[in-house]
């Protein structure tokens, strides 16, 4: 029986790796950076803590008067003081929705993967599978959306779909008591408007995409006649 257990946990650990596709992976790589970028900035804050209760150490006992044992016990205490502060402080506050739905456009797509990972756990595997898809779609768009004039229709559209219909999509669905959310109907119809959601999102990058395409080839056709002109004045100049 051993030896079957372990092959079935073979092929399920093969088959959760052929689930996983490029986009999926590359929305967990974020989040691992994300924490990572997190977890930094908090060790900053700690070592310039801490050089700042050392150097102060130093001056005191250089030019005030020299540290005796309970100088050493006081800075050795402050030293602890800034790591327990640093280490908890500040507490990074997740995004509301009510500040997504407010929120500038450019720094829109930031807001929301970070309040969509605040609430990837409370999801079904499946559910946050389409999610990590969907934060990936987004954090595409990200420099689209950013260029784009606040008042572009596409990003008024943009902004209703992912600061609005998303949030307030995850946010229905976790509110839902937990016996209720784990039956395949509700799982259907959250998952069903996840699809619906990063299908538009698709659609709106396939447009954006467009026209740059066409921004590309009116430079190129426009670069194009200018070179042809320079080219044909150029025997007239020789020639005179």
């Amino acid at each position: 029986m051993g030896d079957v257990d372990e092959a079935l946990a073979r092929y399920d650990a093969w088959l959760e790796r052929l689930r996983r596709s490029a986009p999926v992976e590359a929305a967990r790589v974020k989040r691992l950076q994300r924490r990572a970028r997190s977890v930094w900035r908090r060790i900053t804050r700690i070592l310039i803590g801490l050089a700042a209760v050392v150097l102060g150490a130093l001056l005191f006992g250089g030019l005030v008067m020299p540290l005796d044992f309970w100088g050493l016990v006081v800075t050795v205490l402050l030293m602890v003081g800034v790591v327990v502060v640093f280490a908890t402080w500040p507490r990074e506050r997740d995004p509301v929705v009510a500040t997504l739905r407010t929120a500038p456009l450019a720094e829109l797509p930031a807001q929301v993967e970070d309040w969509l990972d605040s609430r990837r756990a409370m999801l079904p595997p499946a559910s946050r599978r389409e999610v990590d898809r969907i934060m990936v779609l987004i954090d595409q768009l990200a420099p689209e959306l950013a260029a784009l004039d606040p008042l572009d229709p596409r990003g008024l559209e943009t902004r209703e779909l992912i600061g609005n219909h998303l949030p307030g999509l995850v946010q229905r669905f976790t509110q839902v008591p937990a016996r209720a959310r784990g039956t395949p109907e509700t799982r259907d119809r959250f998952e069903e408007g996840l699809r619906l959601i990063r299908s538009e999102l698709e659609q709106l990058g396939n447009e954006l995409a467009e026209d740059r395409i066409r921004d590309l080839r009116v430079e190129g056709r426009a670069l194009e006649t200018r070179l042809r002109g320079d080219a044909g004045d150029a025997p007239d100049a020789a020639s005179s």
